[in-house]
């Protein structure tokens, strides 16, 4: 794991490199930015022709930290945001907590402080809440 890009928790059934948003997440803990936007951007894309959101969620939350490891706050903001949208949506709560993290990051690093501290008491809470312990710790030194 490097520091700005936690491992993710995919989908129930999901061996991380066996979905898009899996693979885009090993070529970006492997410096790979480049391949890890191209394949979260087609992965994003794909489940949302197919009609499922759960991938898209996870791809467009990819995206996000595509956007933050490239400091691109725009972008890196709107897949968050896009990301929690649908996660919010379809009660992925471990996903949507994850993209509040995202956001206190972008925001921090956008001299937003009240907005950052507001996401990141709401990921930490998120996480307390369904016992993701080890997520708390990692939220707290992001």
């Amino acid at each position: 794991m490097r520091g700005d890009v936690p491992a993710l928790d995919h989908a129930p059934g999901c061996r991380c490199g066996s979905c898009p948003a899996g693979l885009a997440q090993s070529y970006l803990l492997a410096s790979l930015p480049v391949e890890a936007e191209k394949t979260a951007r087609d992965g994003a894309t794909l489940a949302h022709d197919l009609g499922q959101p759960a991938g898209e969620a996870w791809c467009l939350h990819v995206l996000g930290l595509v956007g933050t490891r490239a400091n691109d706050s725009t972008a890196a903001e709107t897949h968050f945001r896009r990301s929690h949208d649908l996660a919010r949506t379809l009660e992925m709560r471990p996903l949507v907590a994850h993209n509040e993290g995202g956001l206190a990051n972008v925001y921090r690093a956008t001299n937003r402080p009240v907005e950052a501290d507001r996401a990141l008491t709401t990921a930490l809470k998120m996480y307390e809440q369904m016992g993701m312990v080890r997520w708390i710790e990692r939220a707290r030194t992001s």
